[in-house]
């Protein structure tokens, strides 16, 4: 059976706090065990002092009393014993002794060691101290006396216990904060599989595992609206390469199966194909730049573009058009004005703006272009604003949100005929996002429309 995450991180607290209190139980009995043994050093200090003093004053027997707890030896340079205190069994006992406390004592003037006692079947501390001519060694049981644990204090049992519901409710508390981030993405993850995409019931919690849940969701939530998105637009494409394509075989098939058509109707029936062979390859040209544009890609040259040269190339393709619908050009911007970025991106934008005002504006239409450079706070860099303003016959207010939309057409029989892709102003949109600028598109109070947008140099 799989252990939850809740459970192993409450398994794995209480493993890291017992062996927490382990640590400190050791250290807290060697720091009392290391206390004991330089209390009752310190005792055997005094006691070496007095023996020595008694023995130089020839009085050791009688001044010196001795007991099983504080014993003595007095040895020489060689380490034979001269006296000491006790038995004859514990003479015997002192020769077998080892002589560790003694030799640390000849190096360093006094030595201390710890062993056990076959005689009282007792660990001993001894301590020697180096004098001239002999060493005087003492020694004292030692008997470390543990920590006492209350057995039979009710208190006492309560308190720990008391202390254990604390811990384990803690513990219990913490997992459920840190597994509630898991707990929020299995909950995303069965709404995914349930095909259910209402995420707004999924909780994170305030915290940096929280920030990554709720990103995942909104890039989740961002490719589902790209998914559904490039299903439209497939869609759109596909409705769009139809109509075209339509017309030309309705032509064709025509000429082929009519053979008694007129060699002038035939010439009208090539000229209608042909329209509609322009209108599709511009309708592939167009969602060609608009894919290039969505990708951000290295696919454009980056050069100094001079803005006004661009413009009078478009003007110069699009002069017949202009010409025919009476529709003059105002451009008030420098001629030394320019711009780091693609000649394609920049030659498109305002190809499609121009084009949209000579396709819906109607005629003797009147174009003007200004723009301003603005400084970018704390950069090199600058932007460009620009103001589009035209005085055709405008836009109905109820299509100025969708006005950038693909494929979207005001008026859907007029933009048919004419040849309108639908795409135009959703290029001019993505041309200017891709020069980190945005746009805007409002109605002009003398009649037409006017169009607000700013360029980043790239």
């Amino acid at each position: 059976m799989k252990l939850r995450f809740k459970y192993q991180l409450i398994l794995y607290y209480i493993v890291v706090m017992a062996i927490v209190i382990a640590a400190f139980l050791i250290y807290i009995l060697q720091q009392s065990r290391n206390f004991k043994l330089t209390s009752i050093r310190e005792q055997l200090i005094s006691y070496n002092e007095s023996v020595y003093s008694a023995y130089m004053e020839g009085t050791l027997t009688s001044s010196i009393e001795h007991s099983n707890d504080l014993r003595y030896t007095i040895i020489d340079t060689n380490f034979n014993i001269i006296c000491f205190s006790g038995s004859e069994e514990r003479r015997l006992e002192e020769l077998k002794d080892s002589k560790a406390e003694l030799i640390e004592a000849s190096i360093y003037g006094e030595g201390t060691a710890l062993r056990f006692s076959e005689e009282k079947k007792v660990e001993y501390l001894y301590y020697a101290k180096k004098y001239p001519g002999f060493y005087v060694r003492t020694s004292t049981p030692y008997i470390y006396e543990k920590i006492e644990i209350t057995h039979h204090n009710i208190e006492y049992q309560y308190a720990i216990l008391i202390l254990i519901l604390a811990l384990v409710i803690t513990l219990i508390y913490i997992s459920r904060k840190l597994t509630k981030p898991l707990k929020a993405f299995n909950d995303f993850f069965f709404l995914v599989k349930s095909n259910k995409k209402d995420f707004s019931q999924v909780t994170f919690p305030n915290n940096e595992y929280g920030d990554i849940g709720r990103k995942i969701v909104n890039t989740y939530e961002q490719l589902e609206q790209a998914k559904l998105f490039k299903q439209q637009l497939t869609n759109n494409i596909a409705h769009e390469l139809k109509t075209p394509l339509t017309g030309m075989r309705a032509y064709l098939e025509t000429i082929i199966n009519d053979e008694s058509m007129s060699p002038e109707q035939m010439k009208k029936f090539v000229q209608m194909a042909y329209k509609q062979s322009i209108r599709l390859s511009s309708l592939v040209n167009d969602v060609s730049v608009l894919n290039k544009l969505d990708e951000q890609s290295e696919y454009y040259k980056i050069e100094e573009i001079n803005i006004s040269s661009c413009l009078k190339e478009i003007v110069e393709e699009l002069s017949f058009k202009m010409k025919k619908n009476n529709t003059t050009f105002n451009s008030r911007i420098s001629s030394e004005l320019t711009i780091r970025s693609s000649h394609d991106i920049i030659y498109s934008l305002f190809k499609n703006l121009i084009d949209n005002t000579l396709e819906h504006a109607g005629p003797n239409t009147d174009i003007c272009i200004m723009a301003g450079i603005s400084q970018i706070s704390g950069e090199a860099n600058y932007r460009i604003l620009f103001t589009y303003t035209d005085n055709g016959k405008g836009i109905p207010h109820s299509a100025l949100d969708k006005l950038f939309d693909r494929f979207y057409r005001i008026e859907e029989g007029r933009a048919r005929k004419s040849g309108g892709s639908g795409l135009g102003l959703a290029i001019v949109k993505n041309s200017v996002l891709f020069h980190k600028g945005n746009i805007t598109v409002e109605h002009n109070p003398g009649g037409g429309v006017i169009f607000k947008f700013d360029l980043m140099s790239l």
